[in-house]
């Protein structure tokens, strides 16, 4: 007599235990560790009806199922103990989480293949990832993998890690970093996977800005390779028709490098100076526009730097070194840095520019730069005169700096466009076509934060100079003295609340205090330059 079936809808806690469940296995996260030192495994499921829910397996458990899932298959599953969900995490409508023991019962259902995942999954266009640069907001993005690269260690504990390249209908590349279990694991399998390119889902992926803009996986992200979808998300057909333009890009496209990746914005994306700087403490990224000016520098334009990480390196460009920041065997590149002033009417923000994107603005190469410091003949002025009124629209990040027990924040220009004039940024805006969007949706939680001080901006009246002030953080803002003086605006501040430490059970107790919550996903180049061959190599 086959056993009955009850809908995931109808198991709650008041469900006695003699019930079964067919459940199919999204992710077998890896096995992750609580504050307390303890380890647990999170594993994501599904029903027939595409509901998605969440399953525990704690450390005295761990070895008892570790040869029991695999990705992909079905089981039905009896006798698990039923905890409420905080609705913050919860991933679907269901508001329970299972907690797996040995008192289980797993058998897997007997099919030949996989089924196809009958659940749906939102995905953001590669276009507007820049979106969530630096933030918790995790990610997530679906491609076809078209690089797999070495595994490496990295850093003085000697983590693992591995780049992939992804490439999807908009044919942009981009480098996805997996990290320790995800290189072991995830990364060793692509490595040694033969024939098509393979399907790839990447899920709750943090976006970051190191080589443009790219993705790093978290201790709670999901890879999903070669899930079994319908064919209209497979991508292989769009792949096999588009092959060959796709192989040409890849030849000529430095992916860790695409500036695709931040297009022109639309000027409603664009944040004033006091703004951006006002939410540095809870958004590290931001758009702005102004005029560039060359202040006093206070280190040399010129040095050189790793090609494939651009950590700055002492050494001649000659030479190949095994970088000390990344661990790769690679060229040394001569490069350029400008500390700039831009400014717009509510204040003037201090950041750095670097090759490549400083090219955009001087006519000076790398080289001329570094020829001009060697021979004591200062460009300086004539890059002032380069740059000055100069319209530039740019991305930037914050960054913290420790130094002698103080913190302080700088800003580097990611990317950097420049326009002639105030009409032209205005008109490129308007005139900007936005690919359409994928898997908008809104943020779990949201508090407004004040960290940054709110300063009132002086009348023309009452001082005859600029004023400079710091926020919390100690970042400078010079305010200009327009007539109309705008308001500093705070932005909002996205939380992640604690889970709360009281429960009805043991159990439920050792869950909330013990497992970090599954953190989900908001709704809502200029090629480097050749280097002559190395003749000297160095370890």
């Amino acid at each position: 007599m086959s056993t009955q079936l009850t809908p995931i809808m109808e198991i709650n806690q008041a469900s006695h235990n003699r019930w079964t469940a067919l459940v199919q296995i999204l992710e077998c996260q890896h096995v992750l560790q609580t504050k307390k030192g303890s380890s647990y495994k999170r594993l994501m499921l599904t029903d027939s009806e595409g509901l998605k829910f969440t399953a525990i397996i704690f450390s005295e458990n761990l070895n008892y199922y570790a040869r029991t899932f695999t990705q992909y298959r079905r089981y039905r599953i009896s006798n698990v103990f039923v905890i409420p969900c905080d609705p913050r995490y919860a991933v679907s409508l269901y508001g329970f989480s299972w907690v797996l023991n040995k008192r289980t019962l797993v058998q897997e259902h007997p099919d030949r293949n996989p089924v196809n995942l009958p659940c749906t999954y939102e995905f953001k266009p590669f276009t507007r990832l820049h979106e969530h640069a630096e933030s918790e907001h995790l990610q997530n993005v679906r491609g076809i993998v078209v690089r797999c690269l070495p595994s490496y260690e990295q850093g003085s504990d000697l983590v693992s890690r591995r780049d992939v390249v992804i490439i999807n209908e908009e044919k942009l590349p981009l480098v996805i970093t997996l990290w320790n279990q995800f290189d072991e694991h995830e990364g060793n399998m692509l490595q040694s996977m033969q024939g098509p390119p393979p399907l790839f889902f990447g899920l709750r992926l943090k976006v970051t800005t190191f080589n443009s803009i790219s993705l790093t996986t978290k201790p709670n992200s999901g890879l999903l390779i070669n899930p079994p979808v319908r064919d209209d998300l497979q991508l292989r057909t769009w792949y096999n028709n588009n092959r060959k333009e796709i192989n040409d890009l890849l030849s000529v496209t430095n992916y860790r490098r695409n500036d695709f990746l931040l297009p022109y914005p639309a000027e409603t994306n664009i944040s004033s100076i006091v703004s951006a700087t006002s939410h540095f403490d809870t958004m590290k990224t931001a758009w702005v526009k102004g005029t560039l000016s060359l202040p006093e520098q206070e280190r040399n334009l010129s040095y050189t730097a790793c090609s494939n990480c651009f950590k700055s390196i002492e050494a001649d460009t000659t030479w190949i070194v095994t970088c000390p920041s990344c661990h790769i065997e690679s060229e040394i590149q001569q490069m350029s840095r400008l500390t700039v002033l831009i400014a717009d009417e509510s204040g003037v923000m201090k950041a750095n520019l670097h090759t490549p994107e400083l090219e955009k603005f001087i006519h000076f190469s790398p080289k001329d730069v570094q020829i001009s410091e060697e021979t004591s003949q200062t460009l300086c002025n004539s890059i002032a005169t380069a740059i000055k009124s100069v319209y530039i629209v740019a991305f930037v990040r914050a960054y913290e700096v420790h130094f002698q027990g103080t913190t302080d924040i700088k800003v580097n220009i990611v990317k950097a466009y420049k326009v002639n004039d105030r009409a032209a940024v205005s008109n490129e805006s308007d005139n900007m076509v936005h690919r359409s969007n994928i898997g908008e949706g809104t943020s779990t939680t949201k508090n407004v934060s004040s960290l940054a001080a709110t300063v009132p901006l002086p009348s023309a009246g009452e001082i005859e100079k600029p004023l400079e002030v710091k926020n919390s953080k100690q970042v400078p803002v010079i305010y200009l003295l327009p007539k109309n003086k705008p308001e500093p605006i705070l932005m909002a501040k996205h939380l992640v609340p604690e889970i709360p430490s009281s429960s009805s059970s043991p159990i439920e107790q050792k869950v909330s205090e013990s497992v970090p919550p599954l953190a989900l996903p908001v709704k809502e180049d200029v090629p480097r330059e050749s280097n002559p061959r190395p003749s000297k190599k160095i370890k």
